[in-house]
């Protein structure tokens, strides 16, 4: 590599520095940009982790708190935590609303029955509270297990773009999880929330 006559030694290795900086750039830019995103979706993934795991963790105490159970509630919490319902198809000619009205009050049942299983010392107001407690961590769960497959299939594939779409919409995911584990505190407790403050308060006057 040749150099200007009469440059000192340190403008030769600064130029030589940014040449070669430019060369890596050029090569591996995209590269160096990926594991960048990749590390800030693996920083979100901890978090929203740790979210979840607190969530499940205040679910499970409520449930012995309240509920009194015989036996540890822990395997059937983490089995409901697990369940999800299949939405009829939306083509279906003769209509979803009347399938889909069905299936989420075979839902809620289902889900009603599950909690009075798990805290049989639960009267009907606790096991709403419960029930809503455990939706609210249900909910933790699947936004953890959705982002963090997205994250493989993009790390393992090195698609950038899959990795480039989930970076962006991070910080709405990750406000909606705070959202949704302010609200399994609240539930937990037997706060009201939105609505129902104010039948509350005006009960109270």
């Amino acid at each position: 590599m040749a150099f200007a006559p009469g440059t000192d030694i340190v403008s030769q290795i600064i130029y030589a520095a940014s040449l070669m900086l430019f060369v890596v750039f050029m090569l591996y830019g995209q590269r160096i940009q990926f594991y960048v995103m990749i590390r800030e979706v693996e920083n979100s993934l901890r978090k929203l982790k740790v979210i979840k795991e607190k969530g499940r963790k205040t679910a499970i105490e409520t449930i012995k708190e309240i509920g009194k159970p015989e036996t540890d509630p822990t395997s059937k919490v983490d089995r409901y935590l697990e369940y999800f319902t299949i939405s009829p198809q939306s083509m279906d000619p003769a209509g979803i609303v009347y399938k889909l009205d069905h299936i989420l009050d075979v839902r809620d049942n289902r889900l009603k029955d599950e909690v009075k299983l798990m805290a049989p010392a639960s009267d009907e107001v606790q096991v709403f509270n419960l029930e809503n407690t455990l939706e609210a961590a249900m909910a933790l769960n699947f936004i953890y297990r959705i982002v963090r497959h997205f994250y493989i299939q993009g790390k393992k594939t090195l698609n950038m773009y899959i990795i480039l779409q989930l970076q962006m919409i991070l910080p709405l995911v990750m406000k909606e999880a705070e959202a949704y584990a302010n609200a399994l505190e609240a539930f937990a407790f037997g706060q009201p929330i939105g609505d129902g403050v104010g039948p509350l308060i005006a009960a109270r006057l």
